[in-house]
């Protein structure tokens, strides 16, 4: 039995995928305009709140982000590119966070 949220509805693998190539483009796009990072991140979060998205599940999907990109990245990935994906992820799991405490208060 699938849970669902109230407001919540289930989007394809495909639209989720798209989603999420969107967001990564759109932090990497404003890495520089920390107002919109805090604004946009936050609201991401508050937003995941209703999705039953929970502060465990980041870790595992920084994992897996990270692990693409690796993938992707093949030769050219080094220990360097590696901590500065850890690091940015990091961050904008943090603005996320808070976004979501909020909304859960």
């Amino acid at each position: 039995m699938e849970t669902r949220w109230p407001g919540y509805a289930r989007a394809s693998r495909e639209t989720q995928e798209r989603m999420l190539q969107e967001a990564i483009i759109a932090v990497v796009d404003h890495v520089d305009d920390s107002d919109w990072l805090v604004t946009n991140l936050r609201g991401l979060g508050a937003k995941h709140v209703g999705y039953g998205v929970t502060p465990d599940m980041y870790p595992w999907v920084g994992e897996c982000l990270i692990d693409t990109l690796k993938d992707i990245a093949g030769d050219d990935w080094t220990p360097e590119i590696e901590q500065a994906w850890a690091d940015a992820y990091g961050a904008i799991v943090g603005l996320m966070l808070e976004g979501a405490e909020g909304a859960e208060a």
